[in-house]
């Protein structure tokens, strides 16, 4: 009968995505039912759904701070020891004990912030969400490959810790909140296991009742990790706050079954080292989907494109210039040097010191990929890395590109709907662009310029934006797509930047051109969707 068990599956639930563990002498139940005891070794082919709770965004008053915050979706329930294993394999130090709560339904306790997040030392970079890294080796990034479906690559499902502003917003109910003490009550019993009526240990998840959005625990059970560094006041900013920028601790909320009252206090604010682990404090997870860039459709229709006649088919092009935020997600690491805040930094800041090698990949640094264009776009590059990605972890029949010259142009000028203007937008270039005279010497966020006749942003100033393009001393006279010169040592840079002159910033200015390995910070890209 050892045996025939020792290969035995699991099948959780239908969605089967695997994990393949050996456990040491251990119990197999049903339910709360034992079937066998004592297997030396069993694979697990299994996998159980983290329920999320949609939490609508909105304004509100934190500790103080009126904030703005973006709709997301929480956990319903803090992560159970359950969860934990069938992601790790493993416990992170001491394992869950009899002491203080064992069981499936039991929230994971003993578990560090960098437990959850990973580390450096342990493991390789695996995405960045509001202004952390999670590592390979950390329970949300293995989590998020888990829900990518194939259980092997990173998806466009993203795991994370809330931030400090969006744990209590849920814990106070959101746009739904009735300004309760505690998570969905004034009575503490109502709604929390603490010191009071816990018994010096914890409980199984969702025993108490759910607060105004359907979520359990948040007041009690166990304190819950946030990704935010602590500060000694409450972030000011308004919208999405994300705390200090640097720190020793981390913060931590909701009070937990060995605190009094006034710590399971939703306003209550509590930090810790981020190498700790204890009895009472645990996690909840935050989902956010990867936002692929917004694209706008482009109608084709015939144009003259600096003295060409030319006609452009139908295409879609990026609402706004690659961001950092965007190119880290895909990449996980910067190609030469990173965004600084001389220059402009933050996830809502344009790309920059990216070369055109960089976006389209290299021979030897990558395979064939595809081909779009006359262009060869390889495996290292970012466009097809974002293909793969917004396709589930494969590529599909969608790829992501640089624009033409032709394409740039057309679009710039707001095609069909086109205005003539001498700008992107506007004739006057102070409405549409950041450029020498009122950049302050650094790139602006994307979009917060007057958009063009087709909805597109910063085409004209704040980065020169790479084509795809081999630089030919006249405008590619093809009469269907032209696609430029056949082969050169430059390629197509179009737009001006934050660095450029008014006459640079003109939307039919073409002469920047550069070598394809150069990066300024003065340069970044958009992209086009190719069906």
């Amino acid at each position: 009968m050892k045996n025939i068990l020792n290969t035995f599956i699991v099948l959780v639930t239908a969605l089967l995505l695997v994990t393949t563990e050996a456990w040491a002498q251990m119990n197999v139940y049903r339910g709360r039912d034992l079937i066998v005891a004592n297997i030396d070794s069993i694979t697990f082919n299994f996998w159980d759904t983290i329920e999320m709770v949609s939490v609508p965004g909105g304004t509100a008053t934190l500790n103080g701070s009126n904030v703005s915050i973006s709709t997301f979706q929480i956990g319903k329930y803090e992560i159970t020891q359950k969860q934990w294993y069938d992601v790790m394999g493993s416990w992170p130090d001491a394992a869950p004990s009899g002491m203080y709560g064992v069981g499936d339904d039991y929230p994971m306790y003993f578990v560090s912030w960098e437990d959850i997040v990973g580390t450096s030392s342990g493991g390789s970079v695996g995405y960045t969400e509001q202004g952390v890294t999670y590592y390979t080796n950390g329970f949300c990034y293995k989590l998020s490959v888990l829900a990518n479906g194939n259980g092997t690559t990173l998806g466009n499902l993203r795991y994370r810790l809330p931030t400090e502003a969006e744990w209590e917003y849920a814990a106070k109910g959101g746009q739904s909140t009735h300004n309760y003490r505690y998570s969905g009550s004034n009575t503490i019993g109502n709604v929390a296991w603490y010191s009071g009526n816990a018994g010096s240990n914890l409980h199984t998840v969702g025993t108490k009742s759910a607060n105004e959005l359907g979520i359990h625990d948040m007041s009690g059970n166990v304190s819950e990790w946030c990704s935010d560094w602590y500060g000694s006041t409450y972030p000011s900013d308004t919208s999405d706050p994300i705390g200090a920028t640097s720190g020793s601790d981390r913060m931590m909320r909701g009070g937990s079954y060995s605190y009094d009252t006034s710590y399971c206090e939703v306003s209550l604010r509590v930090y810790y080292t981020p190498t700790n682990r204890d009895s009472d404090l645990g996690f909840r997870v935050v989902m956010v989907p990867f936002s692929a860039p917004e694209m706008i459709n482009v109608p084709g229709g015939m144009t003259m494109l600096n003295s060409a006649n030319v006609n452009v088919s139908a295409f879609q092009i990026g609402k706004s210039e690659v961001t950092q935020k965007q190119w880290y997600e895909v990449m996980g690491h910067w190609p030469g040097t990173a965004p600084s805040a001389t220059y402009g930094m933050g996830d809502n800041y344009p790309m920059y010191n990216v070369s055109w090698e960089d976006i389209v990949g290299t021979s030897w640094g990558g395979g064939v990929g595809y081909t779009e264009k006359g262009v060869t776009y390889y495996t290292d590059g970012f466009c097809y890395k974002l293909s793969v990605l917004v396709n589930g972890g494969v590529l599909g029949s969608t790829h992501y590109r640089l624009p033409t010259e032709a394409e740039w142009e057309y679009a710039a000028k707001g095609g069909q709907h086109t205005h003539n203007y001498t700008y992107s937008g506007s004739s006057t270039i102070g409405n549409v662009a950041w450029y020498t005279s009122n950049s302050e010497s650094k790139t602006h966020e994307v979009g917060t310029k007057s958009a063009n006749e087709l909805g597109i942003f910063d085409m004209s100033g704040n980065v020169l934006e790479w084509c795809s393009d081999w630089y030919g001393s006249s405008f590619p006279s093809g009469t269907i797509d032209p696609t430029g010169a056949t082969s050169g040592a430059s390629r197509v840079m179009r737009g001006g930047g934050w660095s450029a002159n008014a006459a640079n910033c003109g939307v039919s200015y073409r002469n920047t051109y550069t070598a394809p390995a150069g990066r300024y910070n003065y340069v970044g890209f958009r992209l086009v969707l190719a069906p």
